[in-house]
C-alpha cells in the first residue's frame, strides 16, 4: 500500500495538482474572512473596535472612522480677588476724640438696635473742658443780659435828651460784642458736650456687629475705626482692581463667587465701578451678593474677574488629537471621503475636551476613532 502511494506521488502532474489545490483553499479562506469582517462591522453598528480593526487593512484601502464636530467655547482668564462682606448700609464706627476704652458692651455677631450703647471711652480732660465751657457761657450770658438792660435804659435817656449819642452808641456796641462772644461760648460748650457724648459710642442704625477692633484699656485716636456695623440690607463685596481690568468690567455683569478658592453655585453682580482719581491707584468695584444662607457680613469672600476680553476658542475631543508627545499635535479632518491632517496648537485642557487653535472652524468633523496608522489623504468611510 505504501509503495502504491509513493508511486502515485511520483506520477507526472501530481505536484502541480497539489499546489493548485492549496492556492484554491487559501482564496476561499481569505474570502470568508473578508465577509466575516464586513458582517461584523454592520452587526456592531460601527463600534470603535471594528473601526480600529480596519487599521490592519492595506494602506490604500478605505478605512472605517468615527468623527465628531469641532465646537466653540468662550474662554476668559479669570483672576481671583478677595474682600470682606459688608451690608450696603454698613459703616465703620469711630470716636471723634482720643481716650482709653473704658467699657466694651458688644461682641462680634451681636445684633443691636439704633441708639444702643456699644463702647464707652474714658478721657479725663473732656469733663473739665465741658465744665469750663458751661461756666464761660453762663458768665457771658449774665453780662449780655445786663448789657441789654443798660441798652434799654440808655435808649430811654437818649430819647429824652438825657444821654448823648456817644453814650448811646457805646452801650449798643458793648451789647453787640457780648452777643457775639456769647454765640462763640455756646458753640464751644456744644462742642465740648459733643466730645463728651462721643465717649459713649452708640449704634447709628439697627444691624449686626461684624468686627471689633479694640479691647478694654486700649488707647484710641480720633477717627480710628473701633467697630464695624452692618445694617439690615443686601450684602455686598468691595474690591480694588487695576485700571487695565476696567475695559472687561461693566455694571450688571455676573461674576463667580469663591470661598476657600472653590467656586460657589451662586453668582454676584457688579453694582458699582468707581474710577480712581490718582494714577496707579486701585479702582473700587462693588459686587452685590445674592440672598444665601452661606453668606453673611464679616466673612471673607472671593470673586473671579476676567482679566482679558472674552474670546471664542475651538474645542475638540481629547482623543481626536494625535502626536502630542512628539511636540507636533494634529487632528484629521474629514473632507468628503478622505481625511486631511491639520496641525493644531493646544490652548487648554477642559475635562475630556481640549481648546485648540489652528486651521479649523466650528462644525468641521475630526476623526476620533480609527486613527491608528491613518495617513493624510487616505480614503475613509464614516461610521455613524
Amino acid at each position: 500500500m505504501l509503495e502504491r502511494n509513493i508511486d502515485a506521488a511520483r506520477a507526472p502532474g501530481f505536484e502541480e495538482n497539489r499546489m493548485m489545490f492549496i492556492k484554491t483553499q487559501k482564496r476561499v479562506a481569505v474570502a470568508l474572512l473578508s465577509m466575516v469582517a464586513v458582517v461584523s462591522v454592520a452587526a456592531c453598528g460601527g463600534s470603535d473596535e471594528a473601526v480600529d480593526a480596519s487599521a490592519n487593512e492595506a494602506p490604500n484601502a478605505s478605512r472605517y472612522v468615527r468623527v465628531a464636530p469641532v465646537e466653540t467655547i468662550s474662554s476668559v482668564a479669570p483672576l481671583p480677588f478677595s474682600g470682606t462682606v459688608t451690608a450696603s448700609s454698613g459703616a465703620d464706627l469711630a470716636f471723634q476724640t482720643s481716650g482709653r476704652v473704658a467699657r466694651r458692651v458688644v461682641e462680634v455677631g451681636q445684633r443691636v438696635q439704633a441708639g444702643e450703647l456699644l463702647l464707652v471711652l474714658d478721657n479725663p480732660q473732656l469733663a473739665p473742658a465741658l465744665e469750663s465751657a458751661v461756666a464761660r457761657e453762663q458768665e457771658l450770658q449774665t453780662r449780655y443780659d445786663q448789657a441789654q438792660r443798660d441798652q434799654r435804659r440808655v435808649d430811654g435817656l437818649f430819647a429824652s435828651g438825657a444821654a448823648t449819642r456817644e453814650e448811646h452808641e457805646q452801650v449798643e456796641a458793648n451789647a453787640q460784642a457780648l452777643k457775639a462772644a456769647l454765640s462763640l461760648a455756646r458753640a464751644e460748650r456744644a462742642r465740648a458736650q459733643a466730645l463728651l457724648d462721643e465717649t459713649r459710642l452708640k449704634a447709628p442704625f439697627a444691624g449686626e456687629i461684624t468686627a471689633v477692633m479694640v479691647d478694654e484699656g486700649q488707647i484710641v485716636a480720633p477717627g480710628q475705626s473701633v467697630l464695624a456695623l452692618s445694617g439690615e440690607s443686601h450684602l455686598e463685596l468691595e474690591i480694588g482692581v487695576l485700571a487695565r481690568m476696567l475695559p472687561v468690567l461693566e455694571l450688571g455683569q455676573n461674576v463667580t463667587l469663591l470661598q476657600f478658592g472653590e467656586a460657589l453655585d451662586v453668582h454676584g453682580e457688579i453694582s458699582r465701578i468707581a474710577t480712581a482719581s490718582l494714577p496707579g491707584a486701585l479702582n473700587r468695584v462693588v459686587v452685590r451678593l445674592p440672598q444665601d444662607a452661606r453668606l453673611h457680613a464679616g466673612m471673607t469672600l472671593g470673586v473671579a474677574l476676567p482679566s482679558t476680553p472674552q474670546q471664542t476658542l475651538l474645542s475638540v475631543p481629547m482623543r481626536a488629537v494625535v502626536d502630542i508627545g512628539l511636540g507636533a499635535p494634529r487632528v484629521f479632518q474629514l473632507r468628503e471621503d478622505t481625511v486631511e491632517a491639520r496641525a493644531v496648537q493646544l490652548v487648554r485642557i477642559l475635562g475630556e475636551r481640549v481648546l485648540v487653535s489652528g486651521e479649523l472652524a466650528a462644525g468641521d468633523l475630526v476623526v476620533i476613532a480609527g486613527l491608528s496608522g491613518l495617513q493624510h489623504g487616505q480614503r475613509v468611510e464614516r461610521v455613524k
